[in-house]
């Protein structure tokens, strides 16, 4: 009978000098780990919590933190380790390190119930606790650097590796000293109720902590310099696109002078400019073909605008607001040369069409202002702030050719007239259109009115002026001198052409407040106004 055999083995036992997956996590894995997977690998046994390293949790904040997410925990340890430099504070293990970087609310204990306790993102940097701001009141004493005071605190104030934060003449120390959970003794080693117990640095820590400080410093100034490079290089390179887009557009629009760079090319460019590798040839090609075509239409429909009627009056306004000088738009922005310039495809599409005056009066009045809009590129911000319309311009334009140099006072009655005309027509009718549907039968009414308005007002001030220099004595055309030189005050002009309520009556009432001399008044009944006429003749 065979010879029974004894049972196998349940397991092999390890031989000596084997590697352990302890040796092999912590020796080959670990130091590429960031500061929060280490926290998580280490706290999987104790075998892995003993062969923890300060090299270990300093390379893995220092050199494997990202820079969005790691910058808190970066600066923790850095407090932390700058104290330890000095002597201020108790040896920090590398699982205190770890959990300091790893920390999430006040580590004070009890766990902190304090409302602050979840607001705590790195350790203070006078005590090297990761602690919320009432339990730093708390755990702090305050004492005053008075004579009497600094008999007794004088040698621990005085102390450079004492933890102390100064405020005024006053200095808080921490109360008593602390430990952790674990029973790790952490904070300052001189306390309010303790000395220092002599201890020192350890260097070999402290020149690690320096060498991996810096080598994380240099890799992080060598990413930002390549991120850096990156991004000069992409600008670059889309500004050679742009550039190459603008060439291509140069090139297609050919001969026709000013639509490279005009407001209606510009805003259909703008997308690509935003995206020049979605700049096609074809889609340059049909948005040049189609700016192009309504660009030189309208070009040689409106010339140099010879064709404005200056015995027309509302054409003779269109003329001078498109050559006058103005402030703040300068003339080249409506001479025409640039009037298509910065004109919007509406405009241009009028003007092809044959709609000349229509087209004028959008451009002048209320052409719609360049969009904002959340990304828009250099090309279409460099017009946006462009004149767009200038309503001003026809009042201006109105007042310079109703009062005329050298009769500067009648450019008084001209702005008086035009605003009553637009901004309080006796036929709100007339403004609409020109406000809406930029009518230039509009305009024209609007202009016939104001000069309506200017017309009646010029024949009342002759006639009260006659009136005047009859009743005080005046060469003849005093009167009227003084009206249109008076003629805009504050409360509205009181020429009666121009919708005013004053009387008569009360006119030569004002002419003799002003001539009275120097502060003075003369008032109805004074013997100095001997109005016989006064009662009945307003």
């Amino acid at each position: 009978m065979a010879e029974k055999q004894p049972p196998a083995a349940a397991g092999t036992k390890k031989s000596k000098g084997a590697l352990t997956n302890e040796d092999v996590l912590m020796t080959h894995v670990a130091p590429c780990l960031s500061y929060m997977d280490l926290f998580s690998l280490v706290k999987t046994t104790k075998e892995m919590r003993s062969r923890l390293t300060h090299e270990h949790s300093l390379t893995a904040v220092l050199l494997n933190a990202d820079d969005k997410f790691g910058k808190n925990a970066k600066a923790t340890i850095r407090n932390v380790m700058d104290l330890y430099e000095k002597g201020k504070i108790h040896k920090p293990s590398p699982m205190r390190l770890l959990r300091l970087a790893n920390g999430k609310r006040c580590e004070m204990g009890p766990p902190c119930d304090t409302p602050e306790a979840r607001k705590v993102v790195k350790t203070r940097p006078d005590w090297g606790l990761f602690c919320c701001w009432p339990h730093t009141v708390g755990g702090s004493a305050e004492i005053s650097l008075s004579k009497k005071s600094l008999k007794t605190w004088g040698a621990t104030v005085g102390d450079p590796r004492t933890c102390q934060h100064s405020m005024s003449n006053k200095t808080f120390l921490w109360k008593k000293p602390m430990t952790a959970a674990d029973g790790e003794k952490i904070g300052p080693i001189t306390t309010a109720t303790s000395p220092h117990d002599g201890s020192t640095p350890d260097p070999t820590l402290v020149q690690l902590f320096q060498r991996l400080d810096r080598e994380g410093r240099e890799r992080m100034s060598a990413a930002a310099a390549v991120k850096a490079d990156a991004r000069q290089k992409k600008k670059a390179s889309k500004d050679q696109k742009i550039a190459a887009i603008d060439a291509t557009v140069k090139r297609l629009a050919g001969e026709v002078q000013g639509v490279a760079g005009c407001r209606a090319l510009v805003e259909q460019l703008d997308p690509l400019y935003l995206a020049p590798s979605k700049a096609s040839p074809a889609k340059l090609r049909a948005i040049v073909d189609d700016v192009r075509d309504a660009y030189a239409a309208a070009d040689a429909a409106l010339g140099d605008f010879s064709f404005l009627d200056e015995s027309n009056l509302r054409d003779a306004v269109l003329k001078k607001a498109l050559t006058m000088r103005g402030y703040p738009e300068p003339v080249a922005e409506f001479a025409p040369a640039d009037f298509l310039r910065y004109a919007s495809r509406e405009v241009l599409d009028l003007a092809a069409a044959g709609r000349l005056r229509e087209a004028m009066v959008l451009r002048l009045y209320n052409q719609p202002v360049v969009c904002d809009a959340r990304r828009m590129s250099r090309q279409l911000a460099s017009i946006k702030y462009t004149r767009r319309a200038s309503p001003k311009r026809l009042k201006q334009a109105f007042i310079e050719l109703m009062g005329r140099p050298p009769a500067d006072d009648r450019r008084n009655i001209a702005q008086g007239a035009w605003q009553h005309a637009v901004e309080a027509p006796a036929e709100p009718a007339l403004v609409d259109p020109l406000v809406r549907a930029n009518s230039p039968e509009a305009l024209e009414a609007v202009v016939n009115a104001a000069r309506d308005m200017y017309d009646r007002a010029l024949a009342d001030a002759r006639e009260l002026g006659q009136r005047i220099d009859a009743a005080r004595n005046l060469d003849a055309g005093a009167g009227e001198a003084f009206l249109l030189k008076y003629s805009h005050l504050r409360y509205g002009f009181f020429v009666s052409g121009i919708g005013s309520d004053w009387t008569y009556a009360r006119i030569l009432e004002y002419y003799d407040q002003q001539n009275a001399g120097p502060g003075g008044q003369i008032s109805r009944g004074s013997a100095a106004s001997p109005l016989g006429f006064w009662a009945g003749d307003a």
